[in-house]
């Protein structure tokens, strides 16, 4: 499959399988492999103790902002890129925009472009309402193909020792544990 890449925190870039879009077995009919796609836009900003880094710039001991003034050194990166023949081919790996909640009131509201499947933290409607963790696709749409884009999409896997909550524009975004 031409154009699908996974590039671990080596740097090595490797060819890695696509989900299948036809389904698996278990998963419902009509479901997207690619709801569990995870992680956020290559050019993302994300804080670090260094200051504000690109997510794609972002390399394997890199101490991430966790919360609460805490940061965390990343265990590994997984970079997954798709060029422009395959998402025309897969529109369902595009990337899904969720509000950002870091937006000021006088800025136009941001969007954060995320995988399909990338876990965000959302709090219920009402204040009694539990806080739940679901799929980007759930909250947010399928970004607009921009005919001016150049390269492939990349999307950003943070890894770390235990499984945290990033906040990136005001949205918490559960990164995995060792075991993903």
């Amino acid at each position: 499959m031409a154009g699908l890449f996974e590039r671990h925190s080596l740097g090595r870039q490797r060819p890695a399988r696509a989900p299948s879009s036809s389904g698996r077995t278990g998963q419902p009919a009509g479901e997207s492999a690619y709801r569990k796609l995870q992680g956020i836009a290559g050019p993302t900003l994300v804080e670090t103790s260094f200051g504000m880094v690109p997510a794609h710039l972002i390399r394997k001991g890199d101490p991430v902002h966790v919360g609460k003034g805490r940061f965390k050194p990343v265990r590994a990166v997984r970079t997954y890129s798709f060029d422009e023949d395959f998402l025309e081919a897969q529109p369902e790996a595009r990337p899904v925009e969720v509000a950002s909640a870091a937006s000021h009131l006088r800025s136009a509201p941001r969007k954060l472009q995320l995988a399909p499947g990338q876990p965000v933290l959302v709090a219920g409607a009402r204040s009694r309402d539990a806080v739940r963790v679901v799929p980007a696709i759930d909250i947010g749409k399928y970004a607009e193909a921009t005919p001016d884009s150049t390269g492939p999409l990349t999307y950003v896997r943070l890894i770390f020792d235990t499984e945290e909550f990033v906040p990136i524009e005001g949205v918490g975004l559960k990164c995995a544990g060792p075991d993903a």
